[in-house]
């Protein structure tokens, strides 16, 4: 029971430290703000209360891309630390062969494939539309301006979230040696994160290529590519204007093309062979 409850706690664990940084973090930049924004002789009333809860809510979501950063940059350095340890208690080492740059140009395809295909599907149907929570948070998200947008969105949340599901969790369940149960359970804990049941839906597809690409290429470069170019493919999409009804099915089908050319290409190749540490020794 003790060993279950262990294991259990190993998986989740790096989840609920995201959460703690997020709240620490959310907790901090509110004290300081409604501190700075009290005078010494302030008399705390309800009516002040209402006053600064309206106004650290709207600094929050006008705020919302630059907070994502500051929490996924304080991840980033937790969880490439946890990440470097699993690594370390790997029994092999990764020996890549072939050309070590080629691998990539196919995770990039089937990275901005499909990501252009559903992010067009989604559009054409319009599966966000009626969903008003996901509605309000894109226009909080997309109303900033585009460099933060590619800076913390396109850049640093995918190393955080990679280095989170694909490095440490991943890697954990990993290590009892059923590669298949490790790629389930990091797509379900993957999709949970990510909320409603579209995007639960989008992120546990994504989870998926993004650790197909991990096992088929041997590199945590390969997932950490893929979610890179998928969230600056998403963004650059959004910078054009809806397309027409005809427009859209050739660009969900000729992107659609473009990824599964990347998983041939990725499936009917070998880039690495595993090399007991003992043997390299």
């Amino acid at each position: 029971m003790e060993s279950s409850f262990k294991s259990a706690w190993r998986i989740v664990s790096p989840i609920i430290i995201y959460l703690v940084i997020e709240r620490i973090v959310g907790f901090t930049i509110n004290f300081y703000y409604i501190m700075g924004r009290l005078d010494e002789d302030a008399v705390w009333t309800e009516t002040l209360e209402n006053q600064l809860y309206l106004e650290v809510y709207d600094m929050l979501s006008k705020n919302t891309v630059l907070i994502s950063g500051i929490v996924a940059s304080i991840g980033i350095l937790i969880f490439y630390r946890m990440f470097q340890k699993e690594l370390r208690k790997r029994t092999y080492i990764i020996e890549h062969i072939g050309s070590p740059y080629l691998k990539y140009l196919y995770v990039a395809a089937i990275a901005i494939g499909f990501t252009l295909s559903v992010n067009l599907a989604i559009n054409a149907w319009g599966l966000f539309k009626y969903n008003f929570d996901i509605a309000e948070l894109n226009q909080i998200i997309y109303s900033e301006s585009l460099w933060k947008q590619i800076l913390v969105i396109g850049i640093i949340v995918p190393i955080c979230e990679e280095l989170l599901f694909r490095g440490v969790i991943y890697e954990r369940i990993s290590q009892s040696g059923n590669t298949r149960s490790a790629m389930i359970l990091t797509c379900i804990l993957f999709a949970f994160f990510h909320g409603t049941w579209i995007q639960i839906i989008y992120a546990f597809f994504f989870s998926f290529l993004m650790i197909y690409a991990y096992q088929r290429c041997g590199s945590f470069m390969a997932p950490l590519c893929f979610h890179i170019i998928s969230n600056l493919s998403s963004l650059m999409l959004r910078q054009f204007p809806p397309l027409s009804t005809i427009g859209y099915s050739i660009g969900i089908v000729s992107f659609a093309i473009i990824g599964l050319l990347g998983i041939y290409k990725l499936k009917h190749q070998k880039y690495y062979r595993c090399q007991s540490k003992n043997y390299s020794n």
